[in-house]
């Protein structure tokens, strides 16, 4: 690979978040501090990630962003001539890369609940998810995301469009 071609890929993909309408993490942005979080209580945190469904919506949550991401990378210029083993070793270790910031999204989940649930509230919630009621509410839920995600992408295309038309209006109006 070229170091033009080199350089150009990894402007796409530092870019990428931003054309797929992602935010980029600012340095400040960080999770909250758990340093004054018991050991025992940021673990019902994490076993809550787990009967609750978080990890796996989140997993899921990941899949679900990859072909934005892999559309935007490779609309990016210098990316038009992208072979189809470009594209499969691209959407590889787009994968990959998700799957290794799992534990640190979960990580900072844990802490957000440890941080505002006390022990009791979380072992509540941990014997509410792991009852036949709570298995099937994350079922129901895991289900109405898939079910849904089609008709949100439509409406979120269509609120995209309508701000963006009413920004054009108003751009018009400024001019005059």
């Amino acid at each position: 690979m070229s170091s033009f071609r080199a350089l150009t890929l990894t402007l796409a993909l530092a870019s990428a978040p931003l054309a797929a309408g992602m935010a980029l993490p600012a340095a400040a942005q960080t999770a909250e501090p758990a340093l004054a979080i018991p050991p025992a209580r940021l673990e019902l945190a994490r076993q809550l990630l787990e009967v609750n469904g978080t990890r796996a919506q989140t997993e899921q949550g990941l899949k679900d962003v990859m072909p934005l991401l892999e559309m935007a990378l490779t609309g990016q210029p210098g990316m038009e001539d992208l072979t189809t083993a470009d594209k499969t070793q691209l959407t590889r270790l787009l994968s990959e890369a998700f799957q290794d910031i799992v534990p640190e999204i979960l990580n900072r989940y844990a802490i957000h609940f440890a941080n505002a649930l006390s022990d009791t509230e979380l072992k509540t919630l941990i014997g509410f998810y792991t009852t036949d009621t709570g298995r099937k509410f994350v079922a129901a839920q895991v289900a109405a995301n898939q079910a849904l995600q089609k008709e949100i992408e439509e409406l979120g295309g269509k609120a995209g469009i309508q701000a963006a038309t009413r920004f054009l209006e108003w751009k018009v109006q400024q001019v005059k």
